[in-house]
């Protein structure tokens, strides 16, 4: 079997036409599935285009070069038996050639790999943790109120409709008027559809109301 990873830069490393070869995949398959990794900040540090010399008609191609964590995230939704054995041995000649770059280097040249790698990991944990906040202030921003949130801005409502309108015949056109307004104010089809993180600005301004009649 040829040679399933190499040392290319102080990394040890596989290309795009090793994994071709072994998984059973054209090679325009795998520089389209690893261009779609690239869309990704983080994948651009596993990544190195480079070209090569078609033996057949002397030209050149683009391929990629990948480190360990780049062969990982490229492969791992690879499925089959076959698949399978070529992720192991390609794991095996991974550990095997780190192992041996180890012993040839200098302890300083060593050191510097350590916290080269350390550097590493910690960019793409804070580069996980940083999507992660994202993500949830993303999904804190469209969570509408629950039930018993509802519940609360009603009989905010109500406080300040009877506190205002002693009359009852007054009454529903003031109910229909403060949920018009907090529709409007907020910008949401009902008071039921008021993101979660502005309930109580809506209570205050509940709180706050004055029919537009008697502002005037």
């Amino acid at each position: 079997m040829n040679q399933l990873v190499f040392k290319s830069n102080d990394q040890v490393v596989t290309s795009s036409r090793n994994i071709a070869r072994d998984f059973g995949k054209e090679h325009k398959n795998v520089l389209r599935d690893i261009r779609g990794l690239l869309k990704n900040e983080p994948a651009k540090e596993m990544f190195f285009e480079t070209t090569y010399i078609h033996e057949a008609n002397n030209q050149e191609f683009t391929k990629y070069l990948m480190n360990r964590d780049g062969f990982t995230l490229l492969v791992m939704g690879f499925t089959g038996r076959k698949a399978m054995q070529f992720k192991m041995q390609y794991i095996q000649a991974f550990n095997q050639m780190e192992k041996e770059l180890r012993k040839t280097m200098s302890p300083t040249e060593l050191a510097l790999l350590q916290a080269k790698n350390v550097y590493e990991l910690e960019q793409r944990v804070n580069n996980h943790e940083t999507k992660l906040t994202l993500i949830e202030n993303n999904v804190e921003n469209e969570i509408t109120l629950s039930y018993g949130e509802q519940r609360r801005l009603q009989k905010a409502v109500g406080r300040r409709v009877y506190k205002l309108f002693t009359n009852k015949d007054d009454r529903p056109q003031a109910f229909a008027d403060i949920y018009r307004e907090i529709k409007d104010r907020f910008g949401v089809a009902s008071y039921k559809d008021v993101r979660r993180q502005d309930l109580q600005d809506a209570i205050n301004y509940v709180n706050n109301w004055i029919p537009r009649k008697v502002a005037m």
